[in-house]
């Protein structure tokens, strides 16, 4: 006899760097002992975008079944977490600084009370507070992954399980060194409307020996896949007398990938991460 799948629950990952806020670079995989479960229970995993799908089958054994009964046999679900973004750490926020030996940790039921019905950290986003040494596993990994995830599961557990990151607010910082832009004079960066300004122009040593200017952000912007505002470059700008004229209406954005610091030294309102933009 056929039977229609239920959910029984859902894991799915978030990030505040995404325009659409998911991401979708975790893989998940369930241990051996999981995989039995699915056999066991006739449970189906389900890959979605930004996550996986565990579902039931209603009809079992030539009788129908609730989420709640299959829930308070207490099953332990075990996931390992691989990510498919070498550059996740240059764009996510509170992460630990030494992650030689750690990996990430979530787990249900929770230890603590989380802010939100379903996230699986006790903050708002995942912070250093949810790494684990990977000895301290019950059973240690071989080979270090990027997270882990034990769930025992119960009446009360949420149908959608999440998991929250964040991306952080930096100062940006846009250093001119091409030579035929250093020649203009009253060189400032603004928004498209000219209300808002970079501080500067600083003059700069840079680590090769050449002199550049640079602009700084007058507050943290949050780095984000498309920043909702556009910045440009002016020259003849005066303060009080001139807005300027544009000659590049369109700077770039910083990318994940291509994430630059010059050095502590250069370090901009007491602020440890400083995003620099070579133009």
């Amino acid at each position: 006899m056929s039977s229609t799948y239920q959910l029984l629950f859902r894991i799915n990952f978030f990030h505040t760097y995404f325009t659409n806020g998911k991401f979708t670079a975790i893989q998940l995989k369930p241990d051996q002992s999981t995989q039995n479960i699915f056999k066991n229970y006739d449970l189906i995993l389900r890959n979605e975008a930004n996550g996986v799908g565990v579902f039931f089958a209603e009809q079992f054994a030539d009788e129908r079944r609730t989420r709640e009964q299959i829930l308070s046999d207490q099953l332990v679900f075990t996931f390992k977490l691989s990510c498919g973004d070498a550059n996740f750490y240059n764009y996510t926020d509170y992460m630990p600084s030494v992650i030689e030996d750690n990996l990430l940790y979530f787990k249900y039921p929770f230890s603590f009370t989380p802010s939100q019905n379903g996230l699986m950290h006790s903050k708002e986003c995942v912070t250093e507070l949810d790494v684990k040494n990977n000895l301290t596993l019950d059973q240690p990994y071989f080979s270090k992954p990027f997270g882990h995830i034990d769930i025992i599961t119960d009446v009360n557990i949420p149908k959608d399980l999440k998991i929250q990151f964040f991306s952080p607010f930096l100062y940006w910082r846009y250093i001119i060194y091409k030579s035929h832009l250093l020649e203009f004079e009253g060189l400032a960066i603004a928004n498209k409307n000219k209300t808002i300004f970079f501080k500067g122009p600083q003059s700069i040593l840079l680590p090769n020996g050449n002199n550049a200017v640079a602009f700084t952000s007058p507050t943290a912007l949050q780095f984000t896949e498309h920043p909702e505002l556009n910045w440009q470059l002016l020259e003849q700008y005066k303060p009080g007398e001139s807005l300027g004229r544009v000659i590049m209406p369109n700077l770039p954005v910083p990318k994940n990938n291509l994430v630059s610091f010059l050095g502590k030294e250069y370090a901009v309102e007491n602020q440890q991460r400083v995003l620099e933009i070579f133009i």
